[in-house]
C-alpha cells in the first residue's frame, strides 16, 4: 500500500514554504531599501567616509607649465633642441612647480562647524569677517552633508602641527603642487602670479594670466629675458630711485632688428611668493605696458623724424629761436626759459627746444603728424604678450585748435606707454622698420617639441636715409647737446632726454611733479639694443640729463661689455 501525506502535514509544509518566501522577499526589499538609503540618500555621507581611508585624488590634470629663460643667445644649435635637451644645459627656472600642503575639511565629519573654523582659524591668519564667512559656509556644507572645502593653500608645517595637535574631527590635510618663484621680485611683473578660485589654480597678472590656458594643458615658456640684464638693470634702477628720491620707475631693453625684451623692470614691484601681503593692487600692474604718461622731449625725436622723411626739413634747415613762440593765444617757451638765435635741426634735439619742436610740427599738417604717430604706433596696441595693455591717447591732434599740435611736437597732450616709445625708437635704430616687441621666445608643444616666435616686421615708419640722419643727429645730442652724461667712452651712441611733468588730478594743467626719462641705442653705427628707463617724480635733480643720463650710461655701458660687444668710436 503507498504512504500517502497526512492532509494536516501537507498545510504545514505548504505554510512554512511560504512563510520561507516571505523571509526572502523581506529581507530581499530591506536590502534593497538599505543600499538606496546608501547610495542614494546618503551618498554624500558615505563617499567622505569612503575618501577619509585614502588621500583625496582631485582632477587629473597635467602639472602647471613652467617658465624658463635661456642661458645663451637663441641660436642654430639651441632651435633644434627639444624642450628636454635644452632644460639641461641651457636654460633656468623662474617659475616652477613645488609640492606643499593643503588643509581641507570634511564637512559631512564635523558636528560643530562653528567652534571647529574658530579653532582653526587663528593658525591661518584669518580675521575675525573671514573667521565668520568661513563659519557661515561650513554650517551650509556640514547640513548637506558635503565631502570636501578646501581651507588653505601652501599650509605651514607650524600650523599644520598646531592644527593636529587640536584632534578635530573632519579637518585633514594632504599634498598638492603650488606656484614658486625663485627669483622672487626680479620678474614679479612679468609674470604675474597663480592664485586660487574655487578651488582651481589660475595665473593672475602678467605672463602667468596672459598663458593660463596654455599653462594648465602643461606647456612650457621660454621667455626673451636676459637673467644678467634683468637683474642688472633692477639694481641701477633701486640706486637711482634712492639717489633721486623717486617713487618709482621702469627700465626697459629691446634688441634691435628682433624685438626681443632683454629686460623689464618696474618699481614698486612685489614678491609673487606673497601677494597677499600686497594691499595696493595697482602694483601688481606692468606699468611699462599698462600704465601711460606723457613722455615730454623725447617725442622731439617722433616729430624730427615724420619732418625729415617728408623731406620737410633736413638736418641742417636753420629757424630764428627766439625763447618763446604764440600759438593763438597760447606762449610756448623753452625750458631753460632762454634764446638761442638761429639753430639748426641737430641744435633743436641737442639743446631740446621746444620752440625748434613748434617749428618743425608746423611744416607738418595735424593729419600728417597724426599719421606718423599712428605708424610709429602710438595710439594703438603692440601685441606684446601681456594683459592690460594700455594703447595711449593721441586724440588731441584731432582737434582744431593749433595749440595742440605745437604741445604735441614736444611730448605735451598725448600719452604713451614705455613699450610703446621702446618699440619706436627701435625703429630708427632698424633703419626706419618697424619690430614687434615679444616677451616670449618660444612654447613647448605637447610633443616635446618648440614653437619659436619668429620676429615680425610691422611696416616700414619712415625711409632708411631718414633713420640714418635721425641717428647722427641723436648721436650729436649725446655727443655735443645736453645729454653729456649718457655717453659710453669709445661708443657711439645715440639718445634722447626728456622731462616731462605730471598732468594735475584735479583736472586742467600740469602738477610740479615731472618724469624724468631717456631712451637711447648702441652702438649708434651697428645698433644692438635699445635702452630706456624712466624715473617717477624724482625729487633731486632738476633736469632728466642730470638724472637719467647717468642712469643710462651706466646700464649701456655695462650691457655693451656684458654682450662683448666691441668699441666704435
Amino acid at each position: 500500500m503507498l504512504f500517502r501525506e497526512e492532509p494536516n502535514l501537507k498545510k504545514i509544509r505548504s505554510k512554512r514554504l511560504s512563510f520561507l518566501f516571505f523571509l526572502v522577499c523581506f529581507f530581499t526589499l530591506i536590502i534593497i531599501a538599505r543600499l538606496f538609503y546608501v547610495q542614494i540618500i546618503k551618498h554624500k555621507f558615505y563617499q567622505s567616509l569612503a575618501r577619509d581611508t585614502y588621500q583625496f585624488g582631485q582632477t587629473v590634470l597635467p602639472k602647471r607649465g613652467e617658465f624658463f629663460t635661456l642661458n645663451k643667445p637663441v641660436n642654430l644649435d639651441l632651435l633644434k633642441k627639444t624642450f628636454n635637451q635644452l632644460k639641461k644645459d641651457d636654460t633656468s627656472s623662474v617659475a616652477i612647480n613645488r609640492q606643499g600642503s593643503l588643509l581641507y575639511a570634511v564637512p559631512a565629519q564635523i558636528e560643530q562647524p562653528i567652534k571647529t573654523i574658530e579653532q582653526v582659524g587663528p593658525f591661518l591668519n584669518w580675521d575675525e569677517q573671514e573667521i565668520k564667512q568661513r563659519q557661515e559656509k561650513m554650517i551650509k556644507l556640514t547640513k548637506e552633508k558635503d565631502f570636501y572645502e578646501p581651507l588653505a593653500h601652501r599650509l605651514s608645517d607650524f600650523s599644520w602641527k598646531e592644527i593636529e595637535a587640536l584632534n578635530l574631527l573632519g579637518i585633514k590635510k594632504e599634498e598638492e603642487d603650488y606656484r614658486f618663484y625663485p627669483e622672487d621680485e626680479l620678474f614679479s611683473h612679468l609674470l604675474g602670479f597663480v592664485s586660487y578660485k574655487d578651488d582651481i589654480a589660475q595665473g593672475q597678472y602678467g605672463l602667468e594670466e596672459y598663458f593660463d590656458q596654455e599653462l594648465t594643458r602643461g606647456q612650457d615658456v621660454i621667455l626673451t629675458l636676459d637673467q644678467t640684464i634683468q637683474f642688472t638693470a633692477r639694481q641701477y634702477l633701486l640706486e637711482a630711485i634712492d639717489k633721486f628720491d623717486a617713487i618709482g620707475g621702469t627700465v626697459v631693453v629691446m634688441e634691435v632688428g628682433t624685438g626681443r625684451i632683454l629686460a623689464l623692470v618696474n618699481n614698486p614691484d612685489f614678491n609673487p611668493n606673497d601677494y597677499g601681503s600686497i594691499k595696493d593692487y595697482q602694483i601688481f600692474s606692468n606699468s611699462a605696458i599698462s600704465k601711460v604718461y606723457e613722455p615730454g622731449s623725447i617725442f622731439k625725436v617722433i616729430t624730427m623724424a615724420a619732418a625729415l622723411n617728408e623731406q620737410k626739413v633736413t638736418p641742417n634747415t636753420y629757424y630764428e629761436d627766439k625763447g618763446s613762440v604764440k600759438v593763438g593765444p597760447k606762449i610756448i617757451t623753452n625750458s631753460t626759459g632762454e634764446s638761442y638765435g638761429w639753430q639748426t635741426m641737430i641744435q633743436v634735439l641737442e639743446k631740446s627746444l621746444n620752440t625748434g619742436a613748434v617749428f618743425v610740427a608746423q611744416q607738418l599738417t595735424p593729419t600728417l603728424f597724426k599719421n606718423y604717430i599712428s605708424r610709429f604706433g602710438f595710439g594703438s596696441f603692440t601685441n606684446i604678450e601681456s594683459v592690460n595693455e594700455q594703447k595711449g591717447n593721441i586724440n588731441n591732434l584731432d582737434k582744431r585748435e593749433p595749440i595742440y599740435l605745437a604741445n604735441i611736437s614736444f611730448g605735451q597732450g598725448i600719452s604713451v606707454t614705455p613699450v610703446q616709445l621702446i618699440t619706436a625708437f627701435g625703429a630708427i635704430a632698424n633703419q626706419g622698420k618697424l619690430v614687434s616687441p615679444h616677451l616670449v621666445e618660444g612654447l613647448t608643444n605637447l610633443d616635446g617639441t618648440i614653437s619659436w616666435y619668429q620676429p615680425k616686421v610691422v611696416k616700414q615708419v619712415i625711409t632708411s636715409q631718414a633713420a640714418t640722419d635721425l641717428t647722427a643727429m641723436m648721436v650729436s645730442v649725446v655727443k655735443n647737446g645736453f645729454c653729456k652724461s649718457a655717453g659710453v667712452a669709445g661708443y657711439l651712441v645715440a639718445g634722447k632726454s626728456g622731462t616731462a611733468q605730471v598732468p594735475s588730478k584735479e583736472g586742467g594743467g600740469y602738477s610740479e611733479d615731472t618724469i624724468h626719462s631717456f631712451i637711447g641705442f648702441a652702438p649708434a653705427n651697428q645698433p644692438r639694443f635699445v635702452v630706456l628707463v624712466k624715473l617717477d617724480q624724482p625729487q633731486k635733480g632738476d633736469f632728466s640729463a642730470n638724472t637719467v643720463g647717468p642712469f643710462f650710461s651706466k646700464l649701456t655701458s655695462f650691457i655693451l661689455d656684458y654682450l662683448q660687444i666691441s668699441p666704435s668710436d
